[in-house]
């Protein structure tokens, strides 16, 4: 879906991780919908995002026709964690593994690492797709595309475990991210972790969005260290997140 907006709101929406809430004029404020950016045209003032149907909030959102209004609230930022490791990379090797409605928060990442003169590599996922939507900027800004199945059954696949080998095997990787459910996002960066410390992390953080605010609660999260974290406000390495979270 492409909207018309204000050139203002489209230039301060260029960064990896943002993403807007949006919904249809004639609904209340409580179908307020977050939906990460895929990308901005700042020449057209245009917004590009993809959305997945799974609610009543989204289903709500197929029925507008081309022209239609739709309310837009933004803008908001914090969709990935690791920011600071996207931004510090330059000049090196980076692995992005996507998988799907994922692949749409991955396109401004992967803009941001091209325009730092990074190689982009990707692991792409198009489960529960049959192919992938973001064909066109993977030509543009990435030399390499790898298309497996990355998790079944809330595993990592072998299939995906000896792409990751192959991939780890010259230690020339300097980040890694993962826009993809929390099981990936952290399995993964065990992996990583156990290949290289050195390599920068950082991945999606879109499963607890809500209000965006940090007033309503429902992005809490309490970990075994008992801290409260904020997720939609919250900017910090996707290990303090990840690292001894409750599953129950």
């Amino acid at each position: 879906m492409t909207i018309d907006a204000s050139d203002k709101l489209v230039s301060e929406l260029v960064h990896p991780g943002s993403y807007i809430f949006v919904r249809r004029p004639d609904t209340e404020a409580r179908f307020d919908t977050p939906i990460s950016i895929m990308d901005t045209d700042t020449k057209n003032n245009t917004i590009t995002i993809a959305i997945e149907l799974k609610g009543v909030k989204t289903k709500a959102l197929d029925v507008l026709n081309i022209g239609e209004e739709l309310i837009v609230k933004g803008p908001f930022w914090n969709g990935a964690m690791g920011l600071k490791n996207i931004y510090e990379t330059k000049n090196s090797k980076c692995l992005i593994v996507a998988r799907g409605i994922g692949q749409a928060p991955m396109i401004p990442v992967i803009k941001h690492l091209h325009t730092n003169n990074n190689e982009v590599i990707v692991i792409l996922d198009n489960s529960p797709y049959k192919n992938t939507f973001v064909g066109e900027y993977l030509q543009k800004y990435v030399s390499k595309v790898l298309e497996c199945n990355t998790i079944d059954n809330g595993i990592m696949t072998a299939g995906f475990k000896n792409v990751l080998n192959e991939l780890f095997s010259n230690n020339d990787v300097a980040l890694v991210h993962c826009d993809a459910a929390d099981v990936l996002n952290y399995d993964l960066m065990k992996v990583v972790e156990g290949k290289n410390k050195n390599i920068r992390y950082s991945c999606c953080n879109n499963a607890k969005m809500c209000c965006g605010e940090g007033v309503c609660g429902c992005c809490t999260r309490v970990n075994n260290d008992l801290k409260l974290r904020r997720l939609c406000k919250m900017q910090t390495e996707p290990k303090y997140v990840l690292e001894g979270r409750r599953i129950f």
